[in-house]
């Protein structure tokens, strides 16, 4: 994770993006910490429900938002890189801006966690295991979105004083995940015996399971 996080422990977690990969566990993982899940269901786009849900929240103590929400399939970004942008930069903006209004309103600590990707790193050298402190170096335009972002609200953060964590979350393992994904795809070749021309089998990754992410 990049960034400050000089808070106490959250009595509240707010979160979006609740029925993605990750999205899916977390309010399960948060609650057996002893804290108070609330998933937000308002699409980025529309401002209004977001402002009716959160009115209908009484914060109380330290509270964290887990942006989590974001256009995250790397074909559909290529070929749509203003939609990719829109969702994946300008809608986290106001996302997190309209959270920190409603945060201060309500005078609770609030803490921001942006949920990013290890794609934006640079590509590793052979044999090197990239970490928090290698350099970025997006190659995607999914990449170049999250990588934005991160920096877009680490600004705004900055602007109102609110501590802002990024998470670059690497590869992730989800039960249910689309067969567009690197273990259900292999699934399916295993099980139709298409087993010419696997792509990257020279390469050594470390996925993580969408579970142990929302519980760590």
């Amino acid at each position: 994770m990049t960034g400050s996080s000089a808070i106490t422990r959250p009595s509240m977690i707010l979160f979006n993006g609740a029925t993605g990969g990750l999205g899916r566990f977390l309010a399960a993982a948060t609650g057996s910490g002893g804290q108070t899940a609330v998933a937000l269901s308002a699409r980025l786009e529309d401002t209004q429900a977001l402002l009716r849900e959160l009115g209908a929240i009484d914060p109380a103590g330290a509270l964290t938002f887990i942006h989590l929400a974001a256009k995250v399939s790397v074909s559909e970004c290529e070929q749509d890189p203003a939609k990719a942008r829109l969702v994946n930069v300008t809608y986290a903006q106001s996302t997190v801006e309209q959270v920190i209004h409603w945060s201060r309103r309500a005078g609770a600590q609030l803490r921001i966690i942006y949920v990013s990707t290890g794609h934006v790193y640079a590509p590793p050298l052979t044999g090197e295991r990239a970490t928090e402190h290698h350099p970025t170096g997006p190659r995607s335009v999914y990449a170049q979105t999250k990588l934005e972002a991160e920096e877009t609200l680490r600004d705004l953060c900055t602007a109102y004083d609110v501590p802002c964590l990024s998470a670059r979350v690497f590869g992730v393992l989800s039960p249910g995940q689309a067969r567009t994904y690197i273990l259900p795809a292999l699934i399916d070749r295993v099980l139709t015996d298409d087993l010419d021309e696997v792509p990257g089998l020279d390469f050594t990754r470390d996925y993580l399971d969408a579970r142990d992410v929302c519980t760590n």
